[in-house]
């Protein structure tokens, strides 16, 4: 009977009109293994009557308060998109171990301030919460309050959230300082934070620093124990802080102008690197990088033949945007899994024919 347990469930459904033993033991059981996917209304009026399923997916459907009241005991619950919903059912919420409320314009405060027990909480793009409800949601793990208006004063009660997506808030230094415990943190364009609190975040696994163009070389240096470091866009930084940070296993540098062949040759060992549209590395650099495994160089434009036939063993490499790159280097390419050329003018079939083992090819 238990691998009535393991099938989707529009085979549940055959099965259960075969036997009131098969319909029981799938009634009965919350099948844990299984989300639920449904859009229609009375799809889900119905499921939620006769089931006792736990995850379930009603994404951007038309399902209402009084459904959603039937779900407080779920535990996976993804109600993104569904505008119809308000405070009235998502105060009763609060058990639901992963909850996604994003694009859910209704609700507010009143409800958000029941859901501190959550474990994962998606509250993007949900316009009209503000500071009252989110200092209380320091107790979630994973938290993400992406693209709205919440300020320092709810932010500094956050720190104890495993992963934090903040991006695009208008946060400072005032409330960044404190979150130098979190494991994951995105701080993707929020511009106003400087060196101040950044200094602080080097315990972060992960961070996105990605267009806070204020930050310098300064704390930026002091981050060279992070995992996946994002500074796409940070315009100030130089190869003052680049050259010590050659130990990040993910490393975005793109649009980063001012870095060069100083601190890019120390990059390595990255597992990943991205490099697009950094105009000022050439040869010198790039034919050190040889071992990382995704290698973006796109926009590169003083690169040539000279380095990127050191660039073979690469199993993702975009070099689009190179115009001065040739079939003298692109014919050692052909054990690159997934190889971006397109924009190099300069490569005709007689390289070509030698990337055939090339997965995936743009030209």
């Amino acid at each position: 009977m238990d691998i009535l347990l393991y099938l989707p469930l529009k085979k549940l459904i055959e099965m259960e009109q075969l036997s009131t033993l098969y319909r029981d033991i799938i009634r009965k059981n919350n099948l844990s293994h299984l989300i639920i996917t449904l859009r229609r209304v009375k799809n889900i009026k119905y499921v939620i009557k006769h089931y006792n399923f736990i995850k379930y997916d009603f994404n951007n459907s038309n399902i209402t308060n009084k459904s959603v009241k039937l779900l407080r005991n779920c535990h996976t619950l993804d109600l993104s998109g569904c505008e119809k919903i308000t405070d009235k059912s998502v105060k009763m919420l609060g058990k639901c171990h992963t909850l996604n409320l994003s694009k859910c314009y209704q609700i507010t405060d009143k409800s958000i301030k029941m859901l501190g027990k959550c474990h994962t909480l998606n509250l993007s793009g949900c316009s009209k919460i503000t500071d009252e409800s989110v200092k209380l949601l320091g107790n979630c793990h994973i938290l993400n309050l992406s693209g709205w208006r919440i300020t320092d004063e709810s932010v500094k009660f956050l720190g104890n959230c495993h992963i934090l997506n903040l991006s695009g808030w208008r946060i400072t230094d005032e409330s960044v300082k404190f979150l130098g415990n979190c494991h994951i943190l995105n701080l993707s364009g929020c511009w106003r934070i400087t060196d101040e609190s950044v200094k602080l975040l080097g315990n972060c696994h992960t961070l996105n620093l990605s267009w806070c163009d204020k930050i310098t070389d300064e704390s930026v240096k002091l981050l060279d124990n992070c995992h996946t470091l994002n500074l796409s866009g940070c315009g100030q930084i130089t190869d003052v802080s680049v050259k010590i940070l050659g130990n990040c296993h993910t490393f975005n540098l793109s649009d980063c102008k001012l870095i060069t062949d100083e601190s890019v040759k120390f990059l390595g060992k990255c597992y990943t690197l991205n490099l697009s549209g950094c105009k000022k590395i050439t040869d010198e650099s790039v034919k050190f990088l040889g071992k990382c495994y995704t290698l973006n160089l796109s926009g590169c434009k003083k690169i040539t033949d000279e380095s990127v036939k050191f660039l073979g063993n690469c199993h993702t490499l975009n070099l689009s945007g190179c115009k001065k790159i040739t079939d003298e280097s692109v014919k050692f390419l052909g054990n690159c899994h997934i190889l971006n050329l397109s924009g190099c003018k300069k490569i005709t079939d007689e390289s070509v024919k030698f990337l055939g083992n090339c997965q995936t090819f743009y030209l």
